[in-house]
């Protein structure tokens, strides 16, 4: 994939933007890869309670997650986006049995669905994302996210999501991008217990993130950022950026990757927020074994399986090191040059 622009990374002076004689690669790009789409032959959804699904209303949010197994997370990943303003959760649950289901079927604003197949089977979740906008119809804002995935971005502690998209809407940004920081927690990483009891964040356990050792380039598809802990610790190369925010038109699809929406022109908006990723507790060496025995993550695992790979002595994994940096809030997020302030 070709290269079209690339910068520093994290960084306060600012980021590129693609210049304009660049876009007609995306352009191309987009349509190339509309054939062959995804096929939703044999696969279907079922509502888990048919009794609660209503249309969506104009004014409001919805946000697609799909859930395996997240009872740590779910309950704070459904308080912290309730806050930002989401209205409606559509949720699809591939066979959890911790829990997980339970707890969100007795939630009100959740409309959750089972599948007749597999993550992995439905273009790892992307085919479910499709249906359930097809479900509910598109020309729409949509958030897409996963639960070990929190969205912050200047004010998110007291301006709602709605404000954010009518000055993505002005600005003419249709494709909300957003770098993934590698959360995990100080000193010895089996130590350090988050049990999801409540609605406290995920931050007030696992607080570090790397302040520095990333990359950042646009090819033909998306913004590109590698680097951070997994990457410093494990040489891992995995993408680390997202577009949780996507106003979901008759163009829009996800035919190649969650990471890169199409249609791909629309994909180099500036940098307004990030996403905090968490997969580092005291319980990460059972669940990277189970990611990689159930096969249906990407490569059938394999950034997992390299990891523990790697790992002498599990209960002794320190990720803490002289780039780390404690999350204290966006405005030092923005400080540092992670992303920019959208007012």
């Amino acid at each position: 994939m070709r290269v079209l622009v690339s910068a520093p990374y994290p960084n306060p002076g600012g980021f590129p933007s693609l210049p304009k004689a660049s876009l007609y690669r995306p352009l191309a790009r987009s349509f190339r890869d509309l054939v062959p789409g995804m096929s939703s032959k044999d696969v279907w959804l079922h509502s888990f309670d048919p009794r609660k699904v209503e249309p969506l209303s104009h004014d409001d949010l919805p946000l697609i997650v799909i859930t395996h197994n997240d009872i740590k997370l779910i309950r704070s990943f459904i308080a912290h986006y309730r806050h930002l303003g989401v209205t409606r959760f559509l949720c699809v649950d591939d066979v959890s049995d911790d829990g997980t289901r339970e707890f969100l079927s007795g939630q009100a604003d959740v409309d959750l669905y089972t599948s007749n197949v597999r993550y992995k089977t439905a273009c790892r979740g992307r085919l479910w994302r499709q249906m359930l906008v097809a479900r509910y119809g598109g020309n729409r804002w949509y958030m897409s996210v996963d639960p070990d995935e929190f969205l912050v971005y200047s004010g998110y502690e007291t301006v709602a999501l709605p404000s954010l998209i009518e000055a993505l809407a002005q600005r003419g940004v249709l494709h909300f991008p957003a770098p993934m920081l590698d959360m995990y927690p100080p000193g010895r990483v089996g130590e350090a217990d988050y049990d999801g009891g409540g609605d406290e964040p995920p931050w007030t356990v696992a607080d570090l993130f790397d302040a520095t050792g990333y990359t950042l380039r646009g090819d033909e598809r998306s913004w590109k950022i590698e680097g951070g802990v997994r990457h410093r610790v494990f040489g891992s190369r995995v993408q680390l950026i997202k577009y949780p925010l996507v106003y979901w038109g008759a163009m829009t699809n996800l035919n190649k990757n969650v990471h890169t929406p199409a249609p791909y022109w629309r994909n180099y908006a500036p940098l307004l927020g990030t996403l905090l990723h968490f997969k580092f507790f005291g319980d990460y060496w059972t669940q990277f074994k189970s990611t990689v025995a159930n096969g249906q993550h990407f490569l059938n695992g394999a950034f997992y399986g390299d990891i523990l790979q790697q790992i002498d002595d599990p209960d002794r994994l320190v990720l803490e090191s002289d780039v780390s940096a404690p999350f204290i809030g966006a405005d030092d997020l923005i400080q540092r040059g992670f992303f920019s302030n959208w007012s």
